[in-house]
């Protein structure tokens, strides 16, 4: 094997779609007054509440006392409320595509989902943007207590999240999240929004407590500010690669899902998603053909962006055939290998990679790889 070669990397420039950053001038630790009666600095969430307070973005309640108010930090939050808080973590950074009032065009859905006048603002722009939807209101309407998972699926598509192909998550109780909730649960997950309480669970169809919005504010509020003040073209490797290893259990072809048992004895629920291509061992398989790997050992791999499939093996893999494309992102490059075989898989690469020739497209290569992560290529 000769040295190791090191590919130059592009760092193509990408529209920054945050307008405005927000700088947060102390750490949540040196906050002192909350601003609330009923919220006493040694709380735990304090330091969120103050800064979602900060914000705009949350409100207290009007006591007997005029100036003095208070926040039922531990009172469960309606549905209409976490899109009037959505709305404005929205604003507050910037990404808000649009305050008109949308309200009269959205009247019949607003009117079906028992939204109350003083939150149609907020509902509507939900509805304009597609990341609400008439049947999040048919169980109850907008005065209901809104579940945790649902205010993660809100969340994660008013900000523009991107699912996974495979979504991950280690919570005790993966099972009891809906299908349609899952992937946006992996998002806040991986975004470090929600990530579940001491237990380690989501407790996904609980409601969110105002304390716990005020928490996946303040967060969302960091993380785009953090997006705006490190202006990389492109993501990472370590935040585009997903991959996770352990023991197939208790797979559900319907829903495309099973339980992995890793090493440490630690079990992760897995989604893959409906529009991506499963590839196991180098050969695409369906859904149905999952229930095969049960009880053996497997690494499930895939990459964010581009090119929706997730790859299976028993093992590191060897892999022939010829770079049909390559493409480079912020420290990383991925190339799509096309296989004898007739599939086109996607793996990634960095100067970590070793490399007895020059990476480009068209060459003929063998290449071991760790999942999606290419280990070696010749």
């Amino acid at each position: 094997m000769n040295q190791k070669q090191n590919a130059t990397l592009g760092r193509p420039r990408r529209r920054m779609w945050i307008a405005a950053v927000l700088v947060l001038s102390m750490s949540l630790s040196a906050f002192a007054q909350t601003g609330f009666v009923d919220v006493e600095d040694a709380y735990w969430g304090a330091a969120y509440i103050r800064t979602a307070a900060d914000a705009g973005i949350i409100n207290g309640y009007p006591t007997q006392e005029e100036g003095i108010f208070r926040f039922d930090p531990e009172h469960p939050v309606s549905k209409q409320e976490s899109l009037a808080m959505i709305y404005r973590t929205l604003q507050s950074t910037g990404l808000l595509q649009d305050e008109t009032d949308l309200s009269e065009p959205y009247a019949q859905q607003l009117t079906a989902g028992g939204i109350a006048e003083w939150a149609r603002l907020y509902a509507a722009y939900g509805f304009r943007y597609e990341y609400v939807a008439a049947k999040d209101f048919q169980d109850a309407g907008g005065a209901a207590f809104a579940p945790r998972q649902l205010v993660a699926m809100w969340a994660a598509k008013a900000m523009a999240y991107e699912s996974a192909p495979a979504a991950v998550l280690p919570y005790g109780d993966g099972a009891a999240i809906s299908d349609e909730t899952f992937a946006f649960a992996d998002a806040l997950y991986r975004h470090e929004i929600m990530t579940g309480d001491n237990k380690g669970n989501l407790n996904p169809l609980d409601g969110i407590r105002r304390v716990e919005f005020a928490a996946v504010c303040t967060r969302l509020l960091e993380d785009a500010a953090r997006k705006v003040q490190t202006p990389q073209a492109a993501r990472k490797l370590e935040d585009s690669l997903i991959l996770h290893s352990g023991i197939v259990r208790s797979v559900q072809t319907e829903s495309r899902r099973f339980v992995l048992e890793k090493r440490d004895g630690s079990t992760w629920s897995v989604q893959l998603s409906a529009d991506a291509a499963i590839i196991a061992d180098g050969r695409e398989i369906s859904a149905g053909e999952l229930v095969a790997l049960e009880n053996t050992f497997v690494s499930v791999s895939c990459l964010l962006g581009a090119g929706r499939q997730v790859l299976i093996g028993t093992g590191v893999q060897l892999r022939t055939g010829w770079i049909e494309n390559l493409s480079s992102e912020d420290d990383y490059g991925v190339l799509t290998l096309s296989t004898e075989e007739g599939l086109l898989l996607r793996y990634c690469y960095d100067d970590a990679t070793l490399a007895d020739t020059t990476i480009r497209k068209g060459i003929d290569v063998t290449l071991i790889a760790d999942g999606a992560y290419v280990l070696e290529i010749r």
